[in-house]
């Protein structure tokens, strides 16, 4: 049961052997790269972000992370937990939200085909049992039983005039789904702008196109015994890419329906067309055993779930 998540530490844009350093809002280029490439690092979502723009025109691209950058800073007064005015924190904190945002809408919609893909495996009413556990302290089973009732995707409701918990002390948190949804948001922004290589991340990464050589993006899962190093590289064109990862210590990764029951594995990297989908899968995956999760990648469109066991061995899922 004690474990600790972070959800951000484990996906990196790899570095390239004969890259070039960079620094915030410098171009750089790779050694195999036929055009320049500009590279934004940031904070976005409360975590340190990267975006990456293949252009022979580093001001049109700087252009483009410009006003990329402005649709997440929107976005965060959407779905922030701790910004405090967000759409989210006065839905949480009123127990109701009127006139919410299409982009509410669209996420709540999403994180509802999340809860029935996984079979309730990904719930955003968890916000209780992060709260509850945000002291550091283990709390009792009695604690958890309280909290536990005010969890449950059935009291979520909601459309384009309004959205309502059905109980007071029930709370929505995105952090499982929310990064994925930004993330898909400023890719199409970035199309529509005519960007056609790029890589974000953003907490969850995806990538428009290759990276404009030919080659696909490299995304690094980091090493969780060598935080400094990866243990595996993934190629994305054209996909996303999202990971959940447990080290020793408080859990903050919860299952909605038995929440004193720790994750099955130790990191769940999920690939799939949007990182929404990858988003959501690659946290409830973590509690289902692995002959439903072929089902559960099907159900939700995703392509392929990458699981690491607790005795560090691997294994590949596809649907």
């Amino acid at each position: 049961m004690a474990r600790k998540i972070d959800r951000r530490r484990f996906i990196r844009i790899a570095a390239v052997v004969g890259a070039v350093a960079a620094t915030a809002g410098l171009p750089f280029s790779f050694a195999s790269a036929k055009i320049p490439h500009y590279r934004w690092r940031g904070v976005a979502l409360g975590a340190k972000s990267e975006i990456v723009i293949a252009s022979e025109d580093i001001e049109i691209a700087k252009r483009m992370v410009e006003r990329a950058v402005a649709e997440i800073r929107r976005l965060e007064k959407e779905f922030s937990l701790y910004q405090d005015g967000s759409a989210l924190t006065r839905l949480n904190q009123d127990g109701y939200l009127a006139a919410p945002s299409m982009d509410m809408v669209r996420l709540l919609a999403a994180a509802d085909e999340s809860f029935t893909a996984t079979g309730g495996a990904f719930d955003a009413t968890v916000q209780p049992l992060w709260t509850l556990y945000s002291d550091g302290k283990m709390p009792s089973s009695e604690q958890v039983k309280r909290v536990r009732d005010l969890v449950g995707w059935a009291g979520v409701r909601f459309d384009q005039r309004r959205v309502t918990l059905a109980k007071k002390g029930m709370g929505l948190t995105f952090n499982g789904i929310g990064q994925g949804y930004v993330t898909d948001r400023v890719a199409d922004l970035l199309k529509r702008m005519g960007a056609d290589h790029v890589l974000l991340n953003l907490g969850e990464a995806r990538a428009i196109g290759g990276r404009g050589d030919g080659t696909a993006w490299q995304v690094g899962l980091e090493d969780q015994q060598n935080p400094s190093g990866f243990d595996r590289l993934v190629g994305l064109r054209d996909m996303a890419l999202a990971t959940s990862a447990v080290t020793p210590g408080f859990s903050h990764l919860f299952d909605p329906r038995d929440p004193e029951q720790g994750p099955r594995f130790t990191r769940v990297s999920v690939l799939a067309k949007t990182a929404t989908v990858a988003d959501a899968l690659s946290t409830g995956l973590c509690f289902m055993p692995e002959e439903q999760i072929e089902r559960c990648l099907q159900k939700a469109g995703a392509e392929r779930a990458i699981l690491k066991r607790s005795n560090g061995s691997t294994i590949d899922i596809s649907a």
